[in-house]
């Protein structure tokens, strides 16, 4: 049975998150921080451009508005609901590696564009109250390998949000160690390899927030399924995913997966299945199917407490292999994380539109947390940071749009599909000089046993 105040909480999630992008809440719990630059109020995006190797900014979609009004549902063409994907498209492949809690303002809040005014980090005044009234501010890590690990469930997750003032991670993190290692970020210098990776090399976005405001499987399977089917802890009874879109449309498309989750991923059929091996082979090779996701072994996932290091490495290593593969000129890849982890941000999640109007998904009417989120790509906006709204589902639209799927639910119906983040009218650039690329730290963490 269907609740009929439903329609109503989608009329007040449309409103509010116009309102993200407009900055017109009345209690500035919805709108973005101010970051020093004029924000277009269409579109969220930034007037005082930074510097754009490729071409001017990308131009508004016109369809925007409509899934800002939650108006697109489960089924809908992408084609329907998107403009801007190219006919034909000069991608051959889609490749999607998605890391494991982390998030934006613990890697990249004290980034060098933040001071460029080009990233929204967080802002010297930002702090925590613990109970009791004390105040604590964020703190360079002096560690890769945080633990132990931060409390990051649904309930946790919303006490650390505190209906927008963003101050609860301190309190959250004391439920099972010291506090304050959910307010540790990373310095440049600790993370070499992304400060470069969210340089100016490709596109990257700090607008791109988690699909739900809790843990791993439910935020994994809004990837793969655009839903959590009501769990919010977990993953309920799965109805359709991706992959089933894929393997109906006879798409190529393969899991490469060191570590395995199971639950927050739907099963691929076997014949699907590759491993990491089969991965170095396929790049070299330039044969990674039509979509191909990555999953790296669990030791590399970045999961505290393992070394950041180890991750950053992995990532490294599959990011230089791939800008020398045949498949460079002819590619997509998202880099990413599922969720948060616990640790702080300062931005607020945004209203989202429920995966449809049953009950049981009216609460998923926000998102989560924002995490790093990089486009490598020769069609990527070289330099370009796009300050709207994006998330997991972004990806799966994106997905959907290069062979113009049905949407999976309302949430994917309504996401965009990155496509800012992208310029097809000029021709593909060459990969960045492998000898420009900084190596990430060694790890120094011992391994998990």
């Amino acid at each position: 049975m269907v609740d009929r105040d439903v329609p109503v909480r989608r009329i007040r999630v449309a409103l509010a998150l116009s309102c993200f992008l407009l900055g017109c809440s009345s209690d500035g719990n919805d709108a973005p921080p101010d970051t020093g630059n004029a924000v277009d109020g269409a579109s969220g995006d930034v007037s005082s451009e930074t510097a754009d190797a490729r071409t001017d900014a990308p131009a508004d979609d016109p369809l925007e508005a409509k899934r800002l009004g939650c108006e697109f549902h489960g089924g809908a063409r992408a084609s329907d609901t998107l403009t801007g994907y190219p006919s034909p498209s000069p991608l051959k492949h889609i490749v999607i590696l998605v890391q494991e809690n982390r998030s934006f303002d613990h890697v990249l809040g004290r980034h060098p564009r933040v001071a460029k005014g080009e990233l929204d980090g967080f802002p010297d005044d930002y702090e925590n109250v613990a109970v009791g009234g004390a105040t604590y501010k964020p703190e360079r890590t002096d560690t890769s390998c945080i633990g132990p690990d931060i409390l990051h469930s649904w309930k946790g997750m919303h006490a650390a949000w505190n209906n927008g003032k963003n101050d609860g991670f301190y309190v959250q993190a004391t439920s099972e160690g010291p506090g304050r290692r959910a307010l540790l970020y990373n310095a440049p210098e600790d993370l070499p390899f992304y400060t470069w990776l969210y340089g100016d090399a490709f596109a990257t976005s700090d607008r791109f927030f988690a699909s739900v405001l809790g843990p791993t499987a439910p935020n994994r399977s809004y990837l793969y399924a655009a839903s959590s089917f009501g769990a919010k802890d977990g993953v309920g009874a799965r109805t359709t995913s991706l992959f089933d879109s894929l393997e109906t449309a006879a798409i190529d498309w393969r899991v490469y997966e060191g570590a395995m989750y199971p639950g927050s991923q739907p099963d691929p059929p076997a014949p699907r299945l590759r491993t990491l091996v089969q991965l170095t082979a396929d790049l070299a090779s330039g044969d990674l199917g039509q979509v191909a996701f990555v999953n790296g072994e669990f030791s590399n996932s970045e999961h505290p407490p393992l070394d950041i290091n180890a991750g950053e490495t992995f990532v490294h290593d599959f990011v230089v292999a791939y800008m020398a593969s045949p498949a460079w000129s002819t590619s997509a890849l998202f880099v990413t994380y599922d969720e948060s982890g616990g640790f702080f941000d300062h931005v607020p999640p945004p209203p989202a539109c429920p995966p449809d109007a049953e009950p049981a998904n009216a609460e998923f009417d926000r998102y989560g947390f924002r995490l790093p989120f990089v486009l490598v790509s020769a069609y990527a906006r070289n330099g370009y940071v796009s300050h709207r709204v994006h998330s997991h589902t972004s990806i799966t639209r994106f997905v959907e749009a290069a062979f113009d799927l049905g949407a999976l639910s309302d949430r994917d119906a309504n996401s965009d599909a990155l496509l800012d983040l992208f310029d097809f009218a000029a021709p593909p650039a060459a990969p960045p000089d492998p000898s420009t690329v900084p190596a990430a730290l060694p790890p120094t963490c011992p391994p998990p046993p």
